[in-house]
């Protein structure tokens, strides 16, 4: 089978899991991005995004990416529009998450309501029930610093792979939260 990232894989240790026959199987993975509605016919989704928007088109690389790396999951592209009433979050999404917990939940989207305070007790719920919360450390540093200060969310960054070597993209944050 050609395998488009090979050497990338094969320095992350991806191929030896998959050598060993782990490739996802069991595991839930939901990421709260929106995706373009056709792109895959084996990812199910919530509300589907328009597909000349770029956060769209982002999620559907997210998603893409997720599937390259483990193809036996199940995998889910949950984003809804969220309210605020009476104090209380009317999320889709959130109410989804409560009642089909995945094993990772991994988003981008910390700018918006992700790092609210109206949301923690939902997210703390999700991961009171073992879900593994990953957020993109492709944002603002003080972003990072707030959400991933915890045990609540891990930060994870993208590097390029150059020569061999990967390098940190230059937009991503560096720090403790980080390492």
């Amino acid at each position: 089978t050609y395998i488009l990232n090979y050497e990338e894989f094969e320095y992350l240790g991806i191929l030896d899991f998959w050598r060993q026959g782990y490739k996802g199987q069991g595991i839930a993975i939901a990421s709260h991005e929106k995706i373009a509605k056709g792109v895959f016919n084996d990812v199910s989704c919530l509300n589907y995004g328009d597909v000349d928007s770029k956060y769209t088109q982002h999620g559907t690389l997210v998603m893409d990416n997720i599937r390259q790396v483990v193809p036996g999951a199940t995998t889910l592209s949950l984003c809804s529009d969220n309210k605020i009433k009476s104090g209380k979050i009317e999320s889709e999404a959130l109410e989804y998450l409560l009642k089909n917990t995945p094993d990772i939940l991994t988003t981008s989207n910390h700018g918006g309501f992700i790092d609210r305070e109206i949301c923690i007790p939902y997210y703390k719920e999700i991961y009171d029930k073992g879900c593994f919360l990953v957020c993109s450390a492709g944002n603002k540093q003080e972003e990072i610093n707030k959400l991933a200060s915890g045990d609540l969310w891990k930060a994870i960054g993208a590097c390029d792979y150059n020569k061999g070597n990967p390098v940190r993209k230059k937009t991503y944050v560096a720090g403790e939260e980080m390492d």
